[in-house]
């Protein structure tokens, strides 16, 4: 007579490796999520960045001293972005003062802890249409 059917061992061994592999599964999930999470803010830090050095590129020109654009590390905040703060720093890189190495700290926390990112350019002063050799820019005539 033969039996048909599976028994306790095999029935054992069975879900145990179901189980190792449903646990395996999950553990995953939960790390893409936190990977997930790093990305997005990580993104987010780089927008700002970008959004300040564009702002620094609109307004560093000669009437402007570039000291007045830094701003103190975490002083800085761009609206709709909680939780994130920002500094900013230019160092000049020539001794007339048109080239900047812009250097913008974007700062966050994750799960409780500081996080921080830095992130630089260059900077390059815009110069009057007279010093550059050229015909007079839009720019130009509101000085």
């Amino acid at each position: 007579m033969t039996r048909r059917g599976f028994t306790l061992v095999e029935i054992l061994v069975a879900l145990a490796v179901l189980a190792l592999g449903a646990t395996s599964v999950f553990a995953l999930i939960a790390t893409a999520g936190a990977t997930h999470r790093l990305a997005v803010s990580q993104s987010v830090a780089a927008f700002i960045a970008d959004s300040v050095f564009s702002e620094v590129r609109e307004r560093l020109d000669v009437t402007v001293d570039a000291a007045s654009l830094e701003i103190p590390d975490g002083q800085g905040v761009v609206q709709g972005y909680i939780g994130f703060t920002y500094g900013l720093k230019l160092e000049p890189l020539d001794a007339d003062g048109n080239e900047y190495l812009a250097v913008c700290t974007v700062k966050w926390t994750k799960a409780g802890a500081p996080v921080s990112a830095a992130f630089t350019t260059v900077a390059l002063r815009r110069l009057p249409a007279s010093a550059r050799g050229l015909l007079p820019s839009p720019t130009d005539k509101q000085r």
